[in-house]
């Protein structure tokens, strides 16, 4: 398991309130939320399947540097190689999303008066659409998902095969989660199949403890 921070460095020809303002848009997009510790600011989203992303950054003119990692503040993780392989993955695209919006704002900026131009507003506004549709998509995957489990789940359990409380806990998760993807009928669908799931695991023991 690689410890560390993953470092990026950029030199961005743009404002740097407007380089701040599409970070600060891509955090709130990603449900990224600010904290601190040990008199040191950053920001972390935290999933209860996939564990927790950290995110800092510093701004000194065009100069701009970003440090992503997992784990914990105090125990981070680097996006390379070790484990949760699939995380550090998703995690690099959503990333390397930021980092395309950063060149295309240094492209097409022009700073009057250490100000954020018009083009610069539009930009960051396009950003933030990306931004959201990334996660949007993201969200309808794992909606997906939980319904493919709860749909394997549910046929396991006819043929009185009873899983355990983990994939139970991930079927419901993910449903909840998806009732604010664009896939919302399948969440409830999830939800459902994992609660029929688990009458027919009761009434299975149920039979077994009264044929005892």
């Amino acid at each position: 398991m690689a410890r560390g921070k993953s470092q990026y460095n950029f030199t961005i020809s743009a404002e740097p309130a407007a380089i701040n303002q599409l970070i600060m848009d891509y955090l709130r997009a990603g449900g990224f939320v600010q904290k601190q510790k040990d008199g040191v600011g950053y920001y972390e989203r935290y999933d209860a399947i996939t564990g927790r992303r950290l995110f800092e950054y510093s701004i000194t003119g065009s100069q701009v540097t970003i440090w992503a990692y997992l784990g914990s503040f105090k125990h981070p993780q680097e996006l390379t190689g070790g484990m949760a392989i699939l995380e550090k993955q998703s995690y690099k695209e959503s990333l390397q999303l930021l980092f395309r919006q950063m060149e295309a704002l240094g492209q097409g900026s022009g700073v009057i008066g250490g100000e954020m131009q018009g083009s610069q507003i539009a930009q960051t506004s396009a950003a933030m659409q990306s931004f959201e549709e990334q996660n949007k998509k993201s969200l309808d995957t794992a909606t997906i998902v939980g319904f493919i489990i709860s749909l394997v789940g549910l046929l396991l359990a006819f043929v009185g095969f009873v899983y355990g409380a983990i994939l139970l806990f991930v079927e419901y998760y993910l449903g909840i989660k998806g009732l604010k993807s664009n896939h919302k009928g399948l969440a409830v669908t999830t939800i459902v199949l994992a609660s029929i799931s688990i009458l027919i695991a009761i009434a299975e023991v149920v039979l077994v403890a009264l044929a005892a």
